[in-house]
């Protein structure tokens, strides 16, 4: 993946450098009097590097050429190293229409003050969601945690009897509530049920209100730092609820604890190993039509899933999920990608766990609280009996 990292220049401008995985430097930008503006023409260099007819091919006073990335108004964007020849030149070309897309990461150098944002209100958290890149071609997602040393993994993968035990959790729910899941339909439908009366699953909460994750984080009201972790996934990689990969890891799920998928070797071999065999029996049960065939890249794979809103909670958080596929064996989950995360180590959004209870209140004013989230009758009268208690 790409990189796109903004600097600042010995006159006190701004500017970025784009850097190929190897850290190559393959695209510099024209300089810039504000951060802002440097920002904003990494956005422009995200959605026009993937044009033909926005490089513009030069020729240096010793004869070399290079190339520049214009935007739709003709303005430079960037502009390429020398090369030696036309060769290089046009394999240059190409590096930056394969890394400089939407998928690129953002990494600020200036300094580690800006590292991670320390929230305190809600008026800095909107200013600080308001700082992260967009564009048309993905999503933004929300995370909220009570704690800022909480990792990236679903519920399941928070304790190893559960993940051991995962196959028996799932087989007793339904088993000693059938009729509650008698037509819940897809498996990938099970797991958002179990998620709703707090089984652990290998599913994890997202959503695209920011405000509803600012409230996770806080709602525990103690003293811990919080954190909120933003996604930008792109849309022709969220999949619904009746996807087949949806299907493919939802049914993990049903595999005894033993379960193993063999890395590294081809998609033949792949497919002629007993447990991807299970999996796909598993998942003909609820699709007969299912090709028995798996592409072993899906397997290991976090998927964004849109869920059926049947649910008065999901459409009241506006959910969606994680869904985790395993690491080769159903002890080890796969990992969210990096070119999904808008937030990281080079740039986190804490929150003041001093603040968590100012943050709550400021939050009711604005609509949210525990009884608009969890609009269930039992979570409104809890809300009802703290607010009104002395």
């Amino acid at each position: 993946m790409g990189k796109y990292e903004i600097n600042k220049s010995s006159s006190g401008n701004y500017f970025y450098a784009l850097k190929a995985p190897n850290s190559e430097t393959i695209l510099i930008s024209e300089q810039f009097t504000t951060h802002s503006a440097a920002k904003s023409a990494i956005q422009q260099s995200m959605a026009n590097c993937s044009r033909a007819d926005k490089f513009r091919i030069r020729e240096s006073s010793n004869g070399k050429p290079y190339f520049q990335l214009v935007a739709a108004n003709g303005a430079i964007l960037g502009s390429s190293p020398l090369y030696s020849s036309n060769v290089s030149l046009e394999s240059g070309i190409e590096s930056v229409r394969k890394y400089g897309g939407p998928e690129a990461a953002i990494v600020d150098v200036l300094g580690s003050s800006k590292a991670v944002q320390k929230i305190g209100s809600v008026r800095t958290y909107i200013t600080a969601i308001e700082s992260l890149p967009q564009d048309s071609g993905s999503v933004v997602f929300f995370r909220g945690h009570g704690d800022v040393s909480y990792k990236l993994l679903p519920s399941l993968y928070r304790n190893s009897g559960w993940v051991r035990n995962e196959h028996v959790i799932f087989q007793e729910l339904v088993l000693r509530c059938p009729d509650d899941f008698q037509l819940s339909g897809p498996t990938f439908n099970t797991l958002v049920k179990m998620q709703h009366y707090a089984l652990p699953t290998r599913l994890l909460d997202i959503t695209t209100n920011p405000l509803i994750a600012l409230y996770f984080s806080c709602a525990d009201g103690g003293t811990t730092d919080a954190e909120v972790i933003v996604f930008k996934i792109p849309k022709n990689e969220i999949r619904y609820y009746d996807s087949d990969r949806v299907s493919l890891i939802s049914n993990i799920g049903r595999l005894p604890q033993h379960t193993r998928f063999p890395i590294g070797r081809n998609a033949d071999e792949f497919n002629s190993d007993d447990d991807v065999i299970k999996l796909i029996r598993e998942i003909q049960r609820e699709k007969p039509y299912f090709v028995a065939r798996v592409n072993p890249i899906d397997i290991s794979s976090v998927v964004c899933v849109k869920p059926v809103l049947d649910n008065p909670r999901i459409i009241k958080q506006d959910g969606a999920f994680l869904l985790f596929g395993v690491d080769g064996e159903k002890g080890k989950p796969a990992t969210v990608p990096e070119q999904y995360l808008l937030t990281s180590e080079e740039f986190k959004i804490v929150i003041r766990g001093s603040d968590k209870i100012k943050i709550l209140e400021q939050l009711e004013s604005l609509g949210i609280t525990r009884s608009t989230i969890y609009p269930e009758i039992e979570h409104v009268a809890g809300y009802l009996k703290d607010r009104y208690s002395d």
